[in-house]
């Protein structure tokens, strides 16, 4: 359901977004957490501009919800889109949001990396 409500909200204002597919990632774990930056969405692509990523099947779009859950994007479509993080996987996202060009990370604990 939040996937869809999420689905509707782009299509009034982001239709940038509009053509990606969407999945939800989750951690329970308060130790291993999903953080975000002062930047909160992360596009991570093999192309020079936005526009030609949007469009490349191996682009993703990182929008982390809370510490909880993530909702990425991408012109492909996910084999399953509801599941837990695989560890190296929130591992990868964490360190793309520490090595921004962020003034801030947010986290609901400190993190050693």
């Amino acid at each position: 359901m939040t996937i869809t409500r999420m689905r509707g909200e782009i299509g009034k204002r982001a239709a940038i977004f509009l053509n990606l597919h969407w999945c939800l990632r989750l951690t329970a774990d308060a130790a291993n957490p999903v953080i975000t930056g002062d930047n909160a969405v992360i596009v991570e692509g093999k192309v020079p501009t936005l526009s030609a990523a949007l469009e490349d099947q191996r682009t993703l779009v990182f929008f982390p919800g809370c510490w909880q859950a993530c909702l990425i994007g991408s012109p492909a479509k996910f084999d399953i889109e509801t599941d837990t993080f695989v560890a190296s996987d929130l591992k990868i996202l964490r360190s793309r949001y520490l090595q921004a060009d962020s003034r801030f990370a947010y986290s609901p604990r400190r993190l050693d990396s």
